[in-house]
């Protein structure tokens, strides 16, 4: 066992009467292509990756489960009749994930006790939220033998998200959480909801995490939500006046060209991204399988500048890490990763590079923004399981 086991266990005994739990990892993930297609129902290319969520659990007997969160430093009781959101409130996710759980078993779930250790940034662009829900859903689904298969617990988790957090979101981060594998990247079709692990290495390059340090909040969200709208809009107008169209993934450029001025500019712009990034893919898989990093390198950046030219989701300081990576001959290529409007560039930079970039990185951010970034070596690692 681990000294950061031993040490969770000890402390789960301590508030839980005496009980030994059993541990289960839930990563974070980083996304290397098909950014914000996942909801638009395209083909997204993350990995799982060595920064988790420990989640511990026992059942309990009793009735109310309790849940303890260490970064918070909070325990709540619930009840699994009454589950209902409270307003910007971690156990949202928590309450969400249960309820959603227990419309599909049709049934309570026994009570029980949990806690939640680690350190995931909330906020970052790792995908915390879907970490924690796909952890907990794994972690009930194990103990009480409940019989949910994995793909529809990553539905759950989507589902948790939009009816809990109030966010329209796409199964990109539950299902790279349940599903990635270590050393592979996780090939995802969002329509057929198909998956495929390809072997992958960057070979003489690693992928870093730079942290913008600049987090989300409910006002972004809700501009989150507009993104998602706004490219419903789009695929909706196709449908209407020009071909059958359920999203983007149905839509070419000159179908989109031609519902121009039946939309507004940023739903045209949106769904503009959308069709090219889709467009992108394949070439992107394949550079990543060839270890072809110009190609690949090339894609990454081009993928972050309409992300802030066309969806409208970075930030002065992503753009600005973005600008420093354009600058380093050492950094094959770099985009932002997650919801957006803030959190983390992933760049990919030669191995003998690596502490003479990270140091002149956080150097110029400082000096631009009085700031210090974290920077971060990532491994890919596998989705949730339980520590055995």
């Amino acid at each position: 066992m681990s000294e950061e086991i031993k040490l969770y266990a000890a402390h789960f005994a301590e508030i839980y009467d005496g009980k030994t739990p059993r541990f289960f990892k839930s990563p974070g993930r980083i996304n290397l292509a098909g950014e914000h297609t996942d909801y638009n129902l395209g083909k997204v290319l993350p990995i799982a990756i060595n920064h988790h969520l420990l989640i511990a659990i026992s059942p309990n007997g009793k009735n109310s489960s309790r849940i303890y969160s260490r970064k918070f430093d909070e325990m709540i009781s619930i009840e699994h009749a009454e589950l209902f959101s409270t307003a910007n409130h971690w156990a949202n996710y928590v309450k969400g994930i249960i309820s959603t759980m227990q419309s599909v078993i049709h049934s309570e779930i026994p009570n029980f006790d949990l806690s939640i250790y680690g350190a995931l940034p909330v906020g970052a662009g790792l995908s915390s939220s879907a970490a924690l829900t796909s952890g907990i859903g794994f972690a009930l689904n194990t103990v009480f033998d409940l019989k949910i298969d994995l793909l529809q617990m990553a539905k759950l988790c989507m589902q948790t998200e939009h009816d809990f957090a109030n966010v329209k979101c796409g199964l990109l981060d539950p299902v790279a959480c349940l599903f990635a594998k270590k050393n592979h990247l996780l090939v995802f079709d969002c329509f057929d909801y198909s998956t495929q692990n390809i072997p992958f290495n960057f070979e003489g390059y690693k992928i870093l995490l730079i942290d913008s340090m600049v987090r989300h909040n409910l006002a972004q969200s809700q501009h989150l939500n507009e993104c998602y709208d706004d490219c419903y809009k789009a695929a909706s107008a196709v449908n209407k006046y020009v071909a059958p169209a359920n999203s983007l993934r149905d839509v070419k450029m000159e179908q989109l060209d031609t519902v121009e001025n039946m939309i507004n500019k940023a739903s045209f712009n949106r769904a503009k991204y959308i069709i090219n990034e889709m467009n992108r893919f394949d070439m992107c898989l394949h550079a990543a399988q060839q270890n072809d990093l110009d190609t690949f390198g090339k894609s990454m950046f081009q993928t972050h500048h309409e992300l802030d030219s066309l969806y409208k989701i970075s930030c002065p300081e992503l753009n600005f890490i973005i600008e420093q990576c354009k600058q380093n001959k050492n950094i094959a290529g770099a985009k932002m990763t997650g919801g957006g409007l803030g959190g983390c560039v992933i760049a990919i930079a030669k191995n003998d590079a690596v502490q003479n970039f990270i140091d002149e990185m956080q150097n110029a951010f400082y000096a631009k923004f009085d700031l210090q970034c974290n920077i971060y070596t990532l491994q890919s690692d596998d989705g949730v399981g339980e520590v055995v």
